[in-house]
């Protein structure tokens, strides 16, 4: 080899050794931080098999794991990135309906809107979330803010007297609804059915037991619950309710006030004594379930008419011979 050759060689093995570290140094700074968000939705894409119910509690588990204990509304902030933060919890929170994720979703949201950095997205996923836990009154408020309004305002709510479990939502119209409390009767079987105005499954289901005849029995026992979600269905509530006002559809005020029910997939019914649930399917139709269901309530009745009735005793033995109780 010749010495300009070589030495063309040495140079350009030192230039390379030069430029090396810098090439290496510009591909580290392009490299994205690994995102909470992205590996959170990541796994909700890798559970397509999973029921709502089983892909609500995976989803929510993870994020816990991961992010459960940061809180964004200290003096300290949060070690993740606000706006990636923002975005995993509201993922979380989709699946949660927890008011503990929905509080973290707002400090996120005053962080950012500090910081100039809220987009309309923003604005309406933190007024989607409080919708979902019937902060209607806050969720119109942020939504006020946006030009233009993405959905008319929720209805204004009022409290009636010992709203305290079991909560439900009586829209009246579109503007007003009550808080109200659904009586527990502890020793009678009820059919607790989650359904949706939206859902094809549900609406299909219900027009069938309004119209068949054979399906008494389940009318006479059968209570509609909407779940509750970043978009209230009031309009499609509004609608059947009026429609059938024998057998309305209510509002789940808060999703911990109905956490007996393991699904809110819809539809799903429960055969319900109280908060126990005896019996439950999903989907429609479903003739096994409601074949099971309806041996239940008929076992039930059977045994109600097959019970003594306690006669008064100042009746005394006259009336209780009239009545068929002595011989």
């Amino acid at each position: 080899m010749s010495m300009s050759r070589r030495l063309r060689c040495l140079v350009g093995a030192a230039i390379l050794a030069m430029v090396a570290p810098l090439l290496c140094a510009a591909e580290a700074r392009e490299a994205p931080e690994p995102s909470l968000y992205d590996a959170l939705a990541d796994y909700n894409q890798s559970l397509p098999d999973q029921s709502g119910a089983q892909r609500a509690e995976a989803v929510v588990a993870r994020y816990e794991r991961v992010a459960g204990a940061i809180d964004p509304c200290g003096k300290a902030g949060a070690p993740i990135h606000d706006d990636d933060l923002f975005r995993a919890t509201v993922l979380a929170e989709g699946y949660s309906l927890d008011p503990r994720h929905v509080r973290k979703i707002g400090c996120l949201y005053r962080r950012l809107q500090a910081q100039g950095r809220i987009t309309r997205w923003h604005v309406m996923s933190y007024a989607e979330a409080l919708a979902s836990i019937s902060r209607f009154d806050e969720a119109n408020r942020i939504l006020a803010s946006l030009p233009t309004r993405p959905v008319a305002p929720l209805p204004a709510l009022s409290f009636a007297q010992k709203a305290d479990s079991r909560r439900v939502i009586d829209i009246d119209s579109p503007t007003h609804a009550v808080v109200r409390s659904l009586a527990s009767r502890e020793r009678r079987l009820a059919v607790f059915a989650v359904v949706h105005p939206n859902c094809h499954f549900s609406v299909n289901g219900l027009a069938e037991i309004v119209a068949n005849k054979d399906d008494r029995w389940l009318r006479e026992v059968l209570v509609l619950l909407v779940a509750p979600g970043p978009t209230p269905p009031v309009d499609g509530i509004l609608a059947w309710n009026r429609g059938q006002p024998t057998l309305p559809m209510h509002l789940m005020y808060r999703r911990s006030d109905w956490k007996f029910l393991k699904s809110i997939d819809t539809p799903t019914f429960y055969l319900m004594r109280g908060d126990t649930i005896l019996d439950t399917f999903t989907g429609w139709p479903n003739p096994n379930g409601l074949a099971r269901m309806k041996a239940a309530l008929q076992q039930e009745r059977h045994a109600q008419r097959s019970r003594p009735v306690a006669v008064p005793e100042r009746h005394g033995r006259r009336y209780a011979a009239l009545a068929g109780h002595l011989p």
